[in-house]
């Protein structure tokens, strides 16, 4: 997405999704923006125009987009606070290459993939998962969970903007029960909006039987039904050996128990 605005060119590449572009719409509209669009991307963009660099504390969502600052002659790139949506980047002859998996910087001309003994560390160490910013093949970085990286004539440079805190916790049992299950369900309603229908992947675990009976009630209010889909591998209740990770299969605890609920084999 492209706009002109106050004399300088501005572009967007985004991925992802915005959950508070409500709050943000009518601020903006009230400053003036005219908006083309009903997506987000049209938000976060006049957003960043509006409130400059860190306008990025006010998102509530998960993202990973790059901007175009005309007037400023950079390119800013900005990630997720907790990482959801990747964003991978690389440097080489003054350019700036980026996207969001290593294989869209291997399609840049002149870019070879190749793994240097730090990328082994990552694969055999760590793997399946990587430091933090680490992109395993050699010369490829990643923005970091909660960070935006700037890259103009006076180089790249990142900074973080948002991180984990831990503060004392001083609320009683009442109130902390209370206040999980608010925060749980407004995360669930609010990652609800949606131009085309919502289900679930109902695993039969807690984490999914919670997000789908929120989601199912929030649903029933509107007199919609919300679809569920689980799914199961060929002869894993023979194959099947428990561990740490996962000590018990999903299968009885996702058994269809109503029509709407749809079950995959995968040979």
């Amino acid at each position: 997405m492209v706009r002109t605005l106050y004399g300088n060119d501005y572009a967007i590449v985004y991925n992802g999704e915005v959950y508070n572009t409500d709050e943000l719409y009518g601020p903006l509209k009230n400053a003036g923006f005219e908006f083309e669009t009903t997506c987000d991307t049209e938000v976060v963009l006049y957003a960043y125009i509006h409130y400059g660099v860190d306008f990025v504390k006010k998102l509530n969502g998960i993202f990973a987009f790059a901007i175009w600052d005309g007037g400023l002659n950079t390119l800013l790139l900005y990630r997720d606070r907790l990482g959801v949506k990747p964003l991978f980047y690389s440097i080489g002859n003054n350019t700036l290459v980026f996207g969001s998996e290593p294989k869209v910087l291997f399609a840049h001309q002149g870019f070879e993939p190749c793994v240097d003994l730090n990328g082994f560390r990552e694969v055999f160490g760590l793997g399946p998962a990587r430091t933090p910013g680490c992109g395993v093949f050699k010369g490829v970085c990643e923005i970091k969970p909660g960070h935006y990286g700037l890259f103009s004539r006076d180089g790249f440079h990142t900074a973080r903007y948002w991180t984990l805190e831990s503060i004392r916790h001083e609320e009683s049992y009442e109130e902390t029960v209370d206040k999980v299950s608010w925060l749980v369900r407004d995360a669930i309603k609010k990652q609800m909006v949606s131009d085309v229908g919502v289900c679930t992947f109902l695993s039969g675990g807690v984490d999914s039987s919670i997000v789908t009976a929120v989601a199912s009630l929030y649903l029933d209010e509107k007199d919609n039904v919300l679809n569920t889909f689980s799914f199961d591998f060929k002869g894993n209740e023979k194959r099947f050996m428990a561990s740490a990770y996962q000590p018990e299969r999903d299968a009885p605890y996702a058994h269809p128990a109503v029509p709407q609920t749809l079950c995959f084999s995968f040979p």
